[in-house]
């Protein structure tokens, strides 16, 4: 990709790391429309992962090699199985501070992945890239770590700059990245976003917003069905 074709893709996902740094800062867990925002959040997210996230890639899966399948597992297992041990030992004072490292450890290296990948969908299809934007926008305004923030605002800002790290990764050095590795990076983010959205910002019971969840799926659909019909 040029140079001067990089710079949409570069500020979109600057952007993405000037929300995440935001809405840490603000902390919208503790505000009053939080749940509001998370459930029209996720209506976007899981909507855009069943109809446009995972097709996109079964259809590239199928066509390279069926094991790609394997980083879509691998991906949702193993954000499980952190959050898993997160909530296990919670109550173990000793153990607090290093799962909360390793917790944010996860993130940072998979919001670079994130980046990686928002820049090699972007680059083959703008629209696509556009679509993806807009669902990791609301997945992250509606994201919050299951261990307690960090009160560093320079850590802050380094967790939060993973995505336009990735970005800048990818159009610097990953430009010519094998195609079985692309889109088995596509898998990994696709399984783990597939496990965040479903396991905490889709309301249950009695959380959350079921009209505002419903709203957002529904506004998601008729973009995505325009789309397919233009």
């Amino acid at each position: 990709m040029l140079l001067i074709d990089s710079v949409v893709p570069l500020t979109l996902a600057l952007i993405i790391s000037m929300v995440e740094f935001i809405s840490r800062k603000l902390n919208f867990k503790y505000k009053l429309h939080y749940r509001k925002i998370v459930s029209f959040a996720a209506g976007i997210s899981i909507t855009y992962i069943l109809l446009e996230l995972l097709p996109f890639f079964a259809e590239n899966a199928l066509e390279i090699n069926k094991f790609l399948f394997l980083a879509l597992l691998i991906g949702f297992v193993i954000h499980h199985i952190i959050e898993k041990e997160i909530y296990q030992h919670n109550s173990r004072h000793e153990l607090v501070k290093k799962l909360t490292l390793e917790e944010h450890t996860f993130h940072f290296i998979y919001h670079i992945i994130l980046g990686i990948v928002f820049i090699k969908i972007i680059q083959a299809n703008k629209t696509e890239g556009l679509f993806f934007f807009i669902s990791i926008l609301a997945y992250t305004i509606a994201s919050n770590l299951p261990t307690r923030q960090h009160r560093s605002n320079k850590v802050m800002a380094l967790l939060a700059s993973s995505t336009f790290i990735g970005a800048l990764i990818a159009v610097f050095f990953l430009s010519k990245l094998q195609l079985w590795l692309e889109f088995s990076l596509v898998g990994f983010v696709t399984g783990v976003l597939l496990f965040t959205v479903t396991r905490h910002h889709i309301p249950h019971g009695k959380i959350g917003s079921v009209s505002y969840f419903t709203l957002g799926s529904i506004i998601y659909t008729f973009f995505i069905l325009s789309k397919w019909l233009i």
